[in-house]
């Protein structure tokens, strides 16, 4: 695969919510930019088997992972857990809790996560132009530590990816560990109804921009679009 590692230049994720709908998807995934799409992000609910079946279809299988009201002892344990039983090659860390609480949570839970995996890969992925309230010290010089910013709000509303990137490096967090999360899919102003939001990769049907790095959210919106 492109790229020297999952969160850097040339690999771009997708998050896969149900396993149960991954066979019938796998190949569109594949397909979908030229091959745009690197690595696979399955949830905790996947087994071996889910994993087995990207890594045999030449895609890389990662796992994402959310705290719900897991306290931070019990999350990274949660999380240690997975990686025993899945073998991701890296984990994505989907912590959405309140602003004060956002920088000791995830001290703690990185602190946990770091003690008994010093040299695997996590990224931290937050809420728009929450960067401020992380551990700054530990996102920024922690080796293997990296940050994704999602472009869109809860209710799918959509973020300038600019400002996403921007509100991470005015927090100090250097260039090169700095993704964004992109929603696939975002409401019209007072309807029901959504248009895709990805950034465009086409023109006149014609492939001009694979997207750099980052992570889609997700593979069920991409379908209700029409992308996969």
């Amino acid at each position: 695969m492109s790229g020297p590692h999952v969160f850097g230049d040339g690999r771009v994720g997708l998050w896969v919510v149900n396993p149960g709908n991954l066979p019938d998807r796998l190949n569109t995934i594949k397909a979908f930019a030229n091959g745009m799409i690197t690595d696979v992000f399955m949830p905790q609910s996947s087994y071996p088997t889910d994993m087995n079946l990207l890594r045999s279809n030449g895609l890389n299988a990662h796992l994402w992972t959310v705290p719900g009201a897991l306290s931070e002892q019990a999350y990274a344990a949660q999380v240690l857990s997975n990686i025993n039983r899945l073998a991701p090659g890296a984990v994505e860390l989907n912590i959405e809790v309140e602003d004060q609480l956002l920088g000791p949570y995830v001290r703690t839970v990185l602190g946990a996560l770091r003690f008994a995996r010093p040299s695997y890969r996590f990224r931290v992925n937050i809420a728009p132009y929450k960067a401020s309230f992380l551990p700054g010290d530990l996102i920024i010089k922690a080796p293997h530590l990296y940050l994704a910013e999602q472009t869109y709000y809860g209710d799918m509303s959509r973020v300038s990816e600019g400002e996403a990137l921007m509100d991470m490096l005015d927090a100090g967090v250097p260039l090169p560990k700095c993704s964004l999360c992109y929603g696939a899919a975002m409401p019209l102003p007072g309807q029901v109804a959504r248009v895709p939001s990805l950034p465009t990769l086409f023109y006149n049907d014609r492939l001009v921009r694979k997207l750099r790095r980052g992570i889609i959210f997700q593979d069920d919106l991409m379908v209700e679009m029409g992308m996969l």
